[in-house]
């Protein structure tokens, strides 16, 4: 088949990977001047190596996509751990009982974690973390962070939001993500996608495509946009970046540090720590949340509400929606590419599918994708 990719972030390399290597002919077309979209690595100064839409480690339990990028790069061993300041303390996140003995309102704590119901209340994202970790926990390290994260009413929030992002950890293990292989592309993220592409056809500059001259077209750019914002323009949360060198970086265990009580910053990351980069520079990239940029989908119950509409409005064409912003959902980056591998399999057979088989087909992948 003749396939166009469109978009050259990790969704669309693995896509294009995937497919060519089933002896599709392939091509991609990238409207920026380089290709990663949010997952690329830059050099500050020439010198260190930095993620500039934040912050990034690979982890997967999936042996097919551990395999899969494992062709592409070394990885080093970097082991993701968080760690989060609450009233000036530095703690592990996810938070630990241990954590809770540094912080002034622990007796208050420990009492609500001793009344917790034995099944949450999943009536709505407050009241499902308030279940889980009581009103203090809550108020110290989910409730202003969220707000920054989201600026809506957290009433609003999807419940599995919380549920994800957010668990007690054990004092022995407090790796943010449980997988036992993680590590971080030893070249960056931009030298494992180029050598990801690698004989596949890409154009720089270009984003503009004809459905019908392809037999098949995967989009991982904004579904709405393919549609003229028709339904309306779904939101997302993007992030906004600022940079300092040489700040004192409070504990090298932690490659990233959660900021709750800062009035807008929400983390930090230490990319010498990630990168495990030795450098007389340290940089410290500090990340504010704003409207704008397409990275984070919002997710609520009206948008996904829309995101369907369009859904079936690509279901009614030969284009197939991949990624973050192609399926309106948050991916982790495995997660992205496991996506991506499994739409390539089921490219061949699904223009016989009808409709609903295909809408239904790619409601399936899509809410199984975590």
């Amino acid at each position: 088949m003749d396939i166009l990719i469109v978009g050259a972030g990790i969704s669309g390399c693995s896509a294009a990977r995937a497919l060519k290597d089933r002896g599709h002919d392939v091509s991609i077309i990238e409207k920026e001047d380089n290709i990663g979209g949010l997952c690329k690595t830059q050099l500050y100064q020439g010198r260190i190596k930095y993620e500039p839409f934040g912050a990034r480690v690979f982890h997967t339990d999936d042996k097919e996509v551990e395999h899969f990028v494992k062709i592409f790069s070394k990885f080093n061993d970097y082991v993701h751990r968080k760690g989060m300041i609450i009233e000036d303390k530095l703690i592990p996140f996810p938070i630990t009982l241990e954590g809770i003995t540094k912080l002034s309102q622990k007796e208050e704590i420990l009492s609500e974690l001793g009344m917790r119901p034995e099944v949450p209340d999943y009536s709505n994202f407050v009241d499902c973390m308030k279940s889980i970790f009581g009103e203090t926990l809550y108020r110290l390290f989910i409730e202003n962070y969220s707000k920054k994260m989201w600026e809506i009413p957290l009433e609003l929030l999807p419940v599995s939001m919380g549920i994800k992002r957010v668990e007690f950890s054990n004092e022995q293990d407090n790796r943010l993500f449980g997988f036992e292989w993680q590590g971080v592309p030893v070249e960056g993220y931009t030298s494992f996608l180029e050598k990801m592409i690698e004989g596949i056809e890409i154009k720089l500059n270009n984003s503009n495509f004809d459905k019908n001259i392809h037999d098949m077209v995967l989009y991982s750019g904004p579904i709405d946009s393919l549609f003229d914002h028709y339904c309306g323009e779904l939101k997302y949360r993007g992030l906004r970046f600022d940079y300092f060198i040489d700040e004192k970086w409070e504990n090298v265990s932690y490659g990233t540090i959660n900021l709750p009580d800062h009035p807008y910053y929400i983390r930090k990351a230490n990319f010498n720590v990630i990168h495990q980069q030795e450098s007389e520079l340290g940089l410290v990239q500090y990340q504010e949340p704003i409207s704008g940029p397409k990275m984070y989908p919002l997710g609520t119950e009206p948008e996904n509400s829309k995101f369907n509409q369009y859904l079936k409005k690509c279901c009614e064409t030969n284009i197939i929606p991949i990624g973050r912003l192609g399926c309106y959902k948050y991916l982790d980056m495995d997660e992205s590419i496991k996506f991506s591998l499994r739409i390539s399999k089921i490219v061949e057979n699904y223009l016989e599918l009808g409709f609903d088989s295909r809408f239904n087909l790619m409601r399936d992948i899509i809410n199984n994708s975590n």
